[in-house]
């Protein structure tokens, strides 16, 4: 079964409302998930594109940089659910290794 970026991001967004959401680590005994822990357990195995997606949107160039997002102070569920679900441009869709690229990401990825 395939799914998009954006399934994958609401997926992760509803985690976070169910389980709860942290800061300074990936998963919490508690079953609290930081944004990227979150990502992970949405789509294992093929979680990456929609790290880069979030990535893209908040404006980060690395992983490192979405945990310190993440991390912030003052940072909070409703901003890190609101990046979540950010209508995205990507509607690439995912199966497992395979991914059958957008339009646009089609495009990006030539331009780079």
């Amino acid at each position: 079964m395939s799914v998009t970026v954006q399934d994958v991001l609401e997926r992760a967004a509803q985690i976070l409302e169910h389980s709860g959401w942290c800061q300074q680590y990936s998963h919490r005994s508690s079953g609290e998930s930081c944004l990227y822990g979150a990502i992970l357990d949405a789509a294992p195995g093929s979680a990456m594109d929609a790290v880069y997606e979030v990535r893209e949107r908040i404006g980060v160039m690395n992983t490192v940089g979405l945990f310190d997002w993440n991390d912030a102070p003052g940072r909070t569920l409703s901003e890190v659910l609101a990046v979540l679900r950010i209508p995205g441009h990507c509607e690439c869709e995912m199966d497992g290794d395979q991914r059958r690229y957008c339009a646009s990401c089609k495009a990006r990825e030539e331009a780079e």
